[in-house]
């Protein structure tokens, strides 16, 4: 059984702490206003807004490259760099910031990676093959990680190069 004693001391102590706090709302309100200072935003600072007119000097459409991007599109006649048309392989599909390179090893002198895909599988890698989705071509692997070959296009029918290094994390 219960102590009586224990029971009502209990009470009288959870009962005495909602004592605590009891001035009204309304004194507290006018307490911490009178505390705060008011800060107006002065009218002077604010500009009114010049109203313009729009008059177009010419009417080019919209959809028409600018005269600097037709000065650079390439002759038919002037051939530009163009990467040779194949079939993708399968690590082609990822983007190269959701790869990590795990691990470097060699046999008989020739380096192979150890690349983790976004599903957590660990794949061998060998110079020569391509992954990442701008054509990235595996140029050398060292002990640090991969160096990659990427082709892009400039957006105007010509291709060019460039190298980056996957790290090993």
């Amino acid at each position: 059984m219960r102590n009586p004693r224990w029971t009502l001391w209990l009470i009288t102590t959870l009962l005495g702490g909602c004592n605590a706090h009891q001035d009204s709302l309304e004194s507290f309100i006018v307490m911490t206003e009178a505390k705060t200072e008011q800060q107006h935003v002065s009218e002077r600072l604010l500009k009114p807004a010049e109203l313009v007119e729009f008059k177009s000097f010419h009417s080019r459409s919209p959809f028409d490259l600018p005269k600097t991007a037709l000065v650079q599109t390439p002759d038919r006649n002037k051939s530009c760099w163009q990467p040779r048309s194949r079939t993708k392989q399968g690590l082609e599909r990822f983007r190269l910031d959701e790869l990590q390179v795990k691990g470097v090893m060699s046999k008989g002198g020739k380096m192979s990676g150890l690349v983790m895909l976004p599903n957590r599988r660990v794949v061998q890698v060998e110079v020569g093959q391509y992954l990442g989705e701008n054509n990235g071509k595996i140029a050398k692997i060292t002990d640090s990680g991969l160096i990659i070959g990427e082709t892009l296009s400039d957006g105007l029918g010509c291709w060019y190069q460039r190298q980056i290094k996957l790290a090993m994390k």
